[in-house]
């Protein structure tokens, strides 16, 4: 007879094989999942809120929010490679990279944001934001709506401790 014993596990090490077979299906499923996002992603067409609402319909409930923030930042450097003045059309100059911390559904996502200036006429641009219509501070639209769904079903206090 055998017996498995808290002792005998911890003394346990996984084989070079079962290491590698498990990375495989990992790396295999996380390829998969970083192509279902892709593919839901369309910039400039949707807004963060949009992005989130239409992979919940797409049958992903949660995300690493790192990830989702890779993906965006991927998606949205390759449409704005040139970025042109919303006020003038002048070609406007890079002046920093913005860190926005946004809170979500999916958790805290991290966008690194450029932020332009237009030499002729003056005019600061965060192109991100406007194509995420990404609402100020840190709470995202998406996040608003279930904390208004929570409030509006419970009591007062009850809804400021699920909130806390």
């Amino acid at each position: 007879m055998f017996t498995v014993t808290a002792q005998s596990l911890t003394n346990v090490k996984p084989s070079i094989s079962e290491i590698n077979f498990v990375l495989d299906k990992y790396m295999n499923n996380l390829e998969q999942l970083i192509e279902k996002i892709s593919s839901i992603i369309e910039i400039p067409q949707m807004s963060l809120f949009q992005i989130i609402e239409t992979l919940k319909n797409n049958g992903i409930s949660s995300c690493d929010p790192k990830l989702l923030s890779i993906i965006i930042e991927y998606k949205l450097q390759s449409y704005f490679k040139n970025v042109q003045c919303p006020k003038c059309h002048s070609n406007m100059h890079h002046n920093k990279i913005i860190s926005r911390e946004l809170k979500t559904t999916f958790g805290t996502v991290i966008l690194q944001s450029p932020y332009y200036s237009c030499p002729k006429c003056k005019t600061c641009f965060e192109p991100y934001a406007k194509v995420l219509n990404l609402r100020p501070g840190k709470y995202q639209y998406d996040l608003q709506k279930n904390i208004a769904k929570i409030a509006s079903s419970v009591p007062f206090a009850e809804a400021a401790e699920i909130i806390k």
